[in-house]
């Protein structure tokens, strides 16, 4: 849970005129299976010890949140867009970490499957028939009678000719 440094609790019952501090000790933590922002923290209980309180916002109200931080402090805009920066960044590097792993995957998948290179015939099978890929046009793949693979290069599905 993240710490909320700069955020205060205060306390007022219908018949108080005002607020009153109760703790500046609260933090706050996505929770991605209620989709919510929660913000926990405690304060004295009336018999005495604590009571503990979660404020569960629902990420459905973070635009109106955001709205009227926008519309009543327009300071806050720079702030807001700094952070959509930040996520969108977050956002392009786990899509690249996951192009990646699919990419080393499907290659690993295809080198064990397929020997590349010249006509040895690394598998035992009678013919192998060679393939260039109509995509990336790459260099010349070889391909054993009915195996259906990926382009080593760019991932382009591919047959084997005359199967």
């Amino acid at each position: 849970m993240a710490e909320l440094k700069h955020s205060e609790i205060l306390r007022k019952g219908d018949t108080e005129p005002s607020y009153n501090f109760e703790t500046n000790t609260c933090s706050a933590i996505a929770n991605r299976h209620l989709t919510s922002v929660d913000v926990t923290f405690r304060i004295k209980s009336k018999g005495g010890g604590y009571t503990r309180i979660l404020v569960r916002i629902g990420v459905d109200d973070l635009p109106t949140i955001l709205e009227s931080l926008t519309t009543s402090m327009p300071e806050c805009v720079t702030m807001l867009s700094e952070a959509a920066t930040v996520a969108e960044k977050h956002l392009l590097d786990k899509i690249e970490q996951v192009t990646h792993k699919l990419k080393q995957v499907q290659m690993t998948q295809v080198q064990k499957i397929v020997p590349t290179g010249s006509f040895p015939n690394l598998m035992g099978a009678e013919t192998l028939h060679q393939i260039t890929c109509s995509v990336c046009e790459g260099p010349p793949q070889f391909h054993p009678d009915g195996v259906v693979v990926r382009c080593i290069y760019c991932g382009a599905l591919l047959k084997a000719v005359g199967v």
